[in-house]
């Protein structure tokens, strides 16, 4: 839910020029990693869940984000 539009959202995963299954999500490494989503200065294609392009943690680039989540156990 609401995964989309706001900014591209970090992943875990290594960037791959195509899907990989499973991901390699070894934090080892400076690595490109994937991000989803889109964001605001995008076009209306790249707006959706299963967008992907990468970065590089090390940049800080506008439009770029995580997701900070959590559960309760109540």
């Amino acid at each position: 839910l609401d995964a989309a539009g706001n900014v591209w959202e970090w992943t875990l995963s290594k960037w791959a020029d195509t899907y990989q299954h499973p991901e390699d999500n070894d934090i080892q490494g400076e690595s490109s990693r994937v991000l989803r989503g889109g964001a605001w200065h995008r076009g209306q294609d790249d707006v959706r869940c299963a967008s992907r392009c990468y970065g590089f943690p090390r940049d800080g680039l506008d439009g770029e984000g995580f997701r900070v989540a959590g559960w309760s156990l109540f």
